[in-house]
């Protein structure tokens, strides 16, 4: 069976780009588009899921991958060497769900191995301690409200089960804050990339909201609005919308500039990775940050990752991507 999925997966990423995107979605073929063609970069990203498995330390257990997209990395966990017996894949997402049932199908594997759930992390529908291992890459730095995030994910991890975060959010690592950056700039202004779940940038959204409620208000005073509430969002953002008056003070009660305004949720808020580690004990999760993974298929890049693993701690300062294993206690 694991040499089954693997070779399917192999066959997924042989497909064209027109192919991927009529018969799964066009975003599949955007996320994974390194892999599209590459056997090299493909069996690179089997050994990195290959890595995580091995920090999951859930052989034959059960694992969940909470903001799991569409699940290829839930698919490849259960064909390495240390592959949990079943891995349930989270996401919020109808269409990544339903996309994620369709890559199933092609892969030929069951919901009794993979199972495809859209649901939501912070209200989790588990019982306590369901899982021998949680999984969650690139969700932290979003989520609107992170003390229920690790509040209900710590809840369905079994004692002495591990939980393995991994984010490209590192606020120690240099290289990775232009990248970030940028992010910010296309989420607030525009244009937004090929691929983005926004809709509108957050500056037009905000404008809109403003446009719905201030129709009293010029265009001009409404941009400029838009730009005295960059980062508010909710009621809050509706509240100060309400009670501007022009020529007036008005108090940004933002903590961080690149908010959804209509969600909430935070565009690649940035972590030290030490303190979300010591963070994460007063939610019985005792984690440390570990030497980072690479998921190059490259041989030169691999050896350069690995050298540069070799001066961790030394390392996140290199490294936009930090890893932190954490068990329950």
């Amino acid at each position: 069976m694991r040499e089954k999925i693997l070779r399917r997966i192999h066959d997924l990423y042989s497909l064209d780009a027109e192919t991927i995107s009529r018969d799964f979605d066009p975003a599949l073929n955007w996320y994974y588009k390194k892999l599209r063609g590459n056997a090299r970069e493909i069996d690179g990203f089997i050994r990195w899921c290959g890595a995580l498995t091995s920090l999951l330390d859930s052989k034959g257990g059960v694992v969940l991958d909470a903001g799991c997209g569409f699940g290829i990395t839930c698919f490849t966990f259960v064909a390495t060497p240390d592959a949990p017996s079943t891995v349930v894949g989270l996401d919020p997402s109808k269409n990544k769900i339903d996309v994620m049932s369709k890559v199933a199908d092609f892969l030929g594997v069951g919901e009794d191995i993979v199972k495809p759930v859209q649901g939501d992390a912070m209200a989790l529908e588990f019982s306590d301690g369901e899982f021998d291992g949680v999984f969650v890459k690139d969700v932290a730095s979003h989520v609107k409200d992170r003390d229920t995030f690790w509040s209900e994910l710590s809840r369905v991890i079994k004692p002495g089960g591990k939980l393995v975060l991994t984010d490209e959010n590192n606020a120690l690592s240099y290289p990775g804050r232009s990248a970030r950056e940028k992010i910010w700039e296309q989420a607030e202004y525009g244009p937004l990339p090929e691929g983005s779940w926004l809709e509108r940038p957050f500056r037009a959204e905000r404008k809109l909201i403003i446009s719905e409620i201030r129709q009293d208000l010029s265009d001009s005073e409404q941009e400029k609005l838009a730009d005295l509430s960059i980062g508010m969002w909710g009621e809050a953002l509706r509240a100060a919308i309400k009670g501007y008056s022009p020529g007036g003070v008005f108090v940004n009660t933002s903590d961080f500039p690149y908010r959804n305004p209509r969600s909430g949720d935070y565009t690649e808020y940035p972590f030290n990775p030490f303190e979300l580690a010591d963070e994460l004990v007063k939610y019985r999760l005792k984690a440390r940050v570990v030497r980072p993974l690479y998921q190059t298929g490259n041989p030169l890049k691999r050896l350069a990752g690995n050298l540069i693993s070799l001066t961790h701690p030394l390392s996140i300062i290199l490294q936009p991507s930090f890893y932190i294993v954490a068990e329950k206690m």
